[in-house]
């Protein structure tokens, strides 16, 4: 990765969209030559506050930004329009995978570890917790899974408040690595494996109107795949809504709004139209009863 974080602000949903800013931190540090910082997630807080949570990487070798360093993050007081200093989020050099907020407290999800598969048990899932409105962070526990061989990751709460959390298995593409808790993270149970027809990379969930919603990259890199449960443990067949062989690309994100139709998901994605340039792309998702 190479480059600083640049953004658009939208007040309307998503139609349409400010003129583009710098991310300060971002572009700052990369013409230092310091490092290159990207944000992984962004959370909206209650009061108000957005916390942007930060990768940073050294640029020393051109696949997934690694090394990746210990995780950062910033906060606006207004919207987006200006920042705070940065903040060490962890002293687990790594990458922040997943951020979600529920009740007044955010939670991040941590892989410890500053390359891209686990390789030793030292290489952790690790939960961060904030209760006030990300001015300080604490470790609220690890997940007991597996990492060998373990990458990317989710966490999601559902209907009921319990806390899912996900992991893609580099060895097993169509098994995706499932924990579960009842206490807001601070306990954990290991669940069956989430079976995937098409496979999953790079997993992004999300609760829509009752129904859990998953996307990402299929297996072997061939389309933007999505899936959804109602119960988050077993996932349905699956339905690839673009199939491109070898894209890599697909990387991608959501956020929860709602219209005068009613609740939808903004999916943001990255999609290939020459090579590795990709252009930044926006789709809608509803539940259709």
């Amino acid at each position: 990765m190479y480059g600083w974080v640049e953004y658009r602000i939208s007040h309307d949903n998503g139609r349409t969209y400010s003129e583009v800013y710098d991310l300060p931190y971002s572009k700052e540090h990369f013409l230092e030559g310091d490092y290159t910082i990207s944000v992984e997630k962004a959370i909206a807080c209650d009061n108000g506050t957005i916390v942007a949570i930060c990768l940073r990487n050294t640029m020393e070798t051109p696949l997934c930004c690694e090394p990746w360093l210990t995780p950062m993050y910033i906060r606006s007081l207004d919207g987006g329009k200006s920042w705070s200093e940065p903040l060490e989020l962890s002293p687990y050099s790594g990458r922040p995978y997943d951020a979600v907020y529920r009740d007044g407290c955010m939670y991040v999800l941590h892989s410890c570890n500053e390359h891209f598969l686990g390789t030793t048990e030292e290489h952790k899932y690790r939960i961060y917790k904030s209760n006030d409105n990300g001015l300080t962070f604490e470790e609220l526990c690890v997940i007991p899974f597996n990492t060998l061989g373990r990458s990317y990751g989710s966490i999601i709460f559902d209907a009921a408040g319990s806390l899912h959390a996900y992991a893609y298995n580099v060895n097993s593409e169509r098994e995706m690595d499932h924990a579960v808790s009842h206490d807001n993270g601070k306990t954990w149970s290991l669940c069956e494996p989430c079976y995937l027809a098409k496979g999953i990379r790079n997993p992004q969930t999300a609760l829509l109107d009752g129904i859990h919603i998953l996307h990402g990259r299929a297996e072997n890199t061939s389309g933007f795949v999505f899936y959804s449960s109602t119960d988050g443990y077993t996932w349905d067949e699956g339905i690839y809504l673009i199939r491109k062989e070898k894209a890599y690309c697909f990387y991608s994100n959501n956020i929860n709004l709602r219209d005068e139709k009613g609740n939808f998901l903004l999916v943001q994605y990255s999609d290939t139209y020459s090579g590795a340039k990709v252009n930044v792309m926006h789709m809608r998702v509803r539940i259709r009863r």
